[in-house]
């Protein structure tokens, strides 16, 4: 790849790095990044990284703000909380918001809530894996009040440009380092196969496992590490606000080496060699091969690496020869193309292995190259020399001509320096006002808190005041006198705080020594302390205290408190929201809570059933006792819909009743997809469908669309899953966008479940049998051949088994990959416990897999018998018994 240099626009461009660790932050700023982002040790998307305890928060925050040129710190918040860890949640987030970062980055709605009820000055940006792939989607985050969006990596540069038109928000894409296969946010592979949630940073990375279909195998899944070297020009001319580059889990040199390369980049600093050789850093430190996905166009094809997995590094040479000694060494002989050292790491690519055979290297020598002549050990030989390297003893067997790659380099490591403050050097610091009066026979003195970083409302609360008795007699010189107070009382040390003014009163000039000068800084400092340490609590207390959970009730409505309207059912919340035509939006949807109604105990509450599917003919084999207890069925409605779903829409009406009768949109809505679906909603809801779901924040958009065209709709909205509920918060935050119902994730673990369903009631659906999707991509895995490139191909689909014996089934849907597991997801066996705990509405789905109607019709039936036991063989039940992490 030759990157292009910057043109003469020169709009300026956020540079965003990751800081898994302190010395990684520090990397980072020393290397030109603008901004970095980090997470906590609780509840961020890469939990296996370092992280930053909150002391290095403080740190990290203090350092970038302190530079000539401010840079920027995101806190990632960015995991699903499940409703015991909200309390923790309270904590973490009054700690964060009192340290002054500059943004939170956030997944969950229910964190989105908390942070704009409670600390409402905070700025927010939705973090990638919510999903927000579309127009639609980042109109609606603007409304919620994110400032920014971290966009999904699948997007088109055609894509970036029309989304970054949207005004009053700004958009963040991954520029480079590692890619998922499917959708960020929606991938609960890990989380079903193992109880590892990727939403939760658990991730098991089972996408880089090798898999076998047929007698094939292969590594179908694993990515290679994106690298848009190319695309800067583009991006800026995009509109785009920040170009980030992903590596929490990266070494510092890794951060380095990389924020080095686009900093110049983006400066127009470098010359195509010079980019060569940075960019030989990068794959030296660490690098997949590298691909641009789908930036330019969708049907990129060169995006995984299916023979290699895990790190490569910069090719620097073919083995010329293996040279097999009489004394049973074995050297490795090549000429490299950079200057080689002892300890530097070499790798190739061995037929036979899943990843490139590595060592290091420790026994060095030079050949002259004329007379074949050996020097003796070396410790560096140089570019372009013939070298003998040692091979470890169990090294496998290697083939002449294949590629040398340098895995690790020491003068690397040597070159890429940076500063390391010191322990406590940088802080993030509250300015305090300073009041002293001084007296013959008194001193004075009262300290104001000016700022914490928004922690209160009413920082000036913190104050304190001290009194010190003395004789103090006249001083020689007032003015220098006025000086050693205001000196004494700026210096805070290693404490929180600083001196934002010092005003002292010495009217009769009177003299104090500095000891007792000093002594009252430190005492009132220690005092402010305390007032501070009070404060936060009192903070933590108040968010936890409005965090409980409502009374346990098995009904809900909602109260919209700022509407007017006490009581109203959501359709008229939606109807009337401001988020649907006027202002103060973001506050409005923040207004809705639950509200208990009394009502029957779990027990002798009735349960009803709802059905999902995407072919409504499955449904044709159902007989009139099927229908009975049938809540509603919900139907996808399909990206390009004809006239022919109309027909099978008005069918299903007919047998149910159209009052039960719900259509959902895609959870994935791409530009090219937009146009012909906004026009089969217009049709459907001009044909009188006003009941829907939506999966994601750009259906949501969607569907307000057809609201304020349909004026006199009365809009029901239901929420899918994939909006993430599992907590109370999250789930008065859906219902506040005017939901109607909301389903419970399938990835949740039976304790968090039963909790919410204790609150929610039949405001919440809970899926009982799924062909849940583990990953959705648009990473096609099958062979080229007759692909039309217009999303048309039926190239039907593929059964994979994993090294560890698990099947998988990838189907293609329009042209988008729906990976399943084999065994469907079940909890026909827990019916009862969950109906015991609350719930009212329980839904299969019948989506994805190839069943036949008959097949439908009996697992359907061995459900609804499982309210008596019934069992439907060869399925699983995720994390329901085992737990979530």
């Amino acid at each position: 790849m030759h990157p292009v240099q910057c043109p003469a626009d020169k709009r300026p461009l956020e540079l965003l790095a990751p800081a898994g660790g302190l010395e990684a932050g520090y990397a980072a700023i020393h290397y030109g990044a603008d901004a970095v982002y980090l997470g906590l040790p609780r509840f961020s998307a890469r939990a296996e990284a370092a992280n930053l305890a909150f002391e290095d928060v403080a740190a990290i925050t203090g350092y970038a703000h302190s530079r000539k040129v401010r840079r920027r710190v995101y806190v990632t918040v960015n995991t699903l909380i499940q409703a015991s860890e909200l309390d923790e949640l309270a904590e973490a987030l009054a700690a964060v918001a009192a340290l002054g970062v500059d943004a939170i980055i956030v997944q969950d709605l229910g964190v989105y809530r908390i942070l704009r009820r409670h600390f409402p000055e905070l700025r927010l940006h939705a973090s990638t894996q919510m999903t927000i792939h579309n127009r639609a989607g980042v109109e609606f985050a603007r409304e919620l009040g994110f400032a920014r969006v971290t966009l999904a990596r699948e997007l088109t540069l055609e894509e970036l440009a029309d989304i970054t038109g949207v005004p009053g928000i700004e958009t963040e894409v991954f520029i480079h380092g590692a890619l998922c296969f499917g959708y960020s946010g929606l991938c609960l592979y890990s989380s079903h196969m193992l109880g590892r949630s990727g939403n939760r940073g658990r991730c098991a990375y089972l996408c880089r496992d090798q898999y076998r279909r047929g007698d094939e195998r292969g590594f179908v899944f694993s990515m290679k590490d994106l690298a848009l070297t190319e695309f800067v020009p583009q991006l800026r001319r995009a509109g785009v606000t920040a170009l980030k580059i992903e590596g929490r889990m990266k070494s510092p040199l890794y951060v380095a080496a990389t924020v080095n390369y686009y900093r110049q980049l983006l400066d127009g600093a470098l010359t195509a060699e010079k980019a060569k050789a940075l960019a030989a850093d990068i794959q030296t430190v660490f690098s997949r091969p590298w691909t641009n996905l789908f930036l330019p166009n969708r049907w990129n094809r060169n995006v995984i690496d299916p023979e290699y997995v895990g790190h490569r590094g910069y090719p620097v040479g073919r083995v010329e020869k293996i040279v097999r000694l009489a004394s049973g060494e074995v050297r490795l002989r090549f000429h490299p193309s950079q200057a080689l050292e002892v300890h530097d790491g070499l790798q190739m690519d061995v037929p036979g292995l899943p990843r490139p055979y590595g060592f290091a290297v420790e026994r060095l020598r030079v050949l002259d190259g004329a007379a074949g002549a050996q020097t003796g050990l070396v410790f560096e030989a140089p570019a372009g020399a013939l070298v003998e390297v040692a091979l470890p003893g169990d090294h496998p067997e290697i083939p002449e001509s294949a590629v040398v790659y340098c895995s690790s380099s020491q003068e690397i490591k040597r070159r890429y320096r940076f500063e390391k403050p010191k322990p406590g050097l940088f802080l993030t610091r509250s300015p305090v006002n300073f009041e002293v009066h001084i007296a013959p026979d008194e001193i004075r003195a009262s300290a104001c808190l000016v700022g914490m970083a928004g922690l209160l409302r009413s920082p000036d609360a913190i104050s304190a005041t001290m009194e010190i008795s003395g004789q103090f007699h006249a001083a020689h010189n007032a003015d220098q006198m006025r000086v050693a107070v205001e000196q004494a009382f700026g210096k805070l040390g290693a404490t929180r705080f600083a001196a934002a003014q010092v005003t002292v009163h010495n009217p009769q000039a009177c003299f104090v020594p500095i000891s007792f000068l000093n002594q009252m800084r430190r005492q009132i400092t220690d005092q402010l302390e305390a007032r501070y340490q009070e404060a936060l609590s009192a903070c933590v207390a108040n968010v936890k205290a409005a965090l409980a959970p409502v009374t346990p009730v098995h009904d809900c409505v909602i109260h919209a408190e700022t509407s007017g309207v006490a009581g109203a059912p959501p359709s008229n919340i939606v109807k009337n929201n401001s988020i649907y035509g006027g202002a103060s939006s973001s506050e409005t949807v923040l207004d809705a809570a639950l509200t208990p109604v009394p009502t029957a105990v779990a027990s002798q509450a009735s349960v009803r059933w709802c059905l999902k599917t995407d072919q409504p003919g499955w449904l044709d084999a159902f007989e009139d006792s099927d229908w009975q207890g049938v809540d509603e069925v919900i139907l996808e409605v399909p990206p390009d819909a004809t006239n022919a779903f109309d027909v099978a829409v008005r069918h299903v009406a007919e047998r149910i009743g159209a009052a039960r009768l719900r259509l959902a949109l895609p959870v994935i809505i791409r530009r090219w997809e937009q146009a012909a679906l906004q026009k089969t909603i217009r049709r459907l809801a001009g044909g009188g469908w006003h009941q829907w779901q939506a999966a994601n924040l750009g259906a949501w958009d969607s569907l307000r669309t057809m609201g304020e065209e349909k004026e006199n709709a009365k809009l029901d909205i239901s929420a899918d899953w994939p909006l993430f509920v599992l907590n109370h918060v999250a789930a008065e935050q859906v219902l506040a966008l005017g939901a109607t119902r909301l389903t419970l994730s399938p990835e949740d673990d039976g304790n968090n479940m039963r909790s919410l369903l204790a609150t929610l009631g039949d405001k919440a659906a809970v899926i009982v049998y799924q062909d849940t999707p583990l990953m959705i991509s648009e990473v096609c895995i099958f062979p080229s051949v007759g692909c039309d490139r217009k999303g048309t191909c039926r190239s039907g689909e593929a059964l994979l088994a994993s090294s560890f014996g698990e099947q998988v089934r990838v189907i293609n849907r329009h042209c988008r990959m729906v990976v399943i597991r084999e065994k469907p997801f079940c909890l026909a066996p827990h019916i009862p416990a969950l109906a015991s705990a609350g719930a009212r509405i329980l839904r299969a789905d019948f989506m994805y897999r190839a069943y036949t109607a008959e097949q439908v019709r009996a697992i359907w039936r061995r459900l609804r018998a499982g309210q008596s036991g019934g069992v439907v063989p060869g399925t699983h039940a995720g994390n329901f018994e085992r737990g979530l992490r």
